[in-house]
């Protein structure tokens, strides 16, 4: 799962303050729309969180990506789905795993 910060310093610092599993050291990407700086942390498992700022990026999505522009023939035949948010995100764990996790 990946989170988009305002303040990728501060939320670095931060979690690696709290004792958060260095999976990717941070770094930065770029490319002729800009940069962006993102790591990677573990949080339990084999679940991963990417942190990402691109603030100054104003490409597509990230370095490396672009917009498609094609139309996908077989889309009129779909119904139309708009994802507008996310509710919530859920982390499932191990059976009686539950209250190691929590402490």
């Amino acid at each position: 799962m990946a989170f988009e910060v305002d303040n990728f310093d501060s939320m670095w610092q931060g979690v690696v303050k709290r004792g958060a599993e260095v999976v990717q050291a941070p770094r930065v990407l770029k490319d002729d729309h800009g940069s962006v700086k993102l790591a990677t942390i573990r949080t339990y498992g084999e679940t991963t969180h990417t942190l990402i700022e691109k603030s100054g990026y104003k490409g597509a999505f990230l370095p490396g990506y672009r917009a498609e522009t094609a139309v996908d023939p077989i889309s009129k035949f779909m119904p139309k789905i708009d994802l507008e948010a996310i509710d919530h995100c859920v982390g499932n764990q191990d059976w009686n795993e539950m209250e190691a996790t929590c402490t």
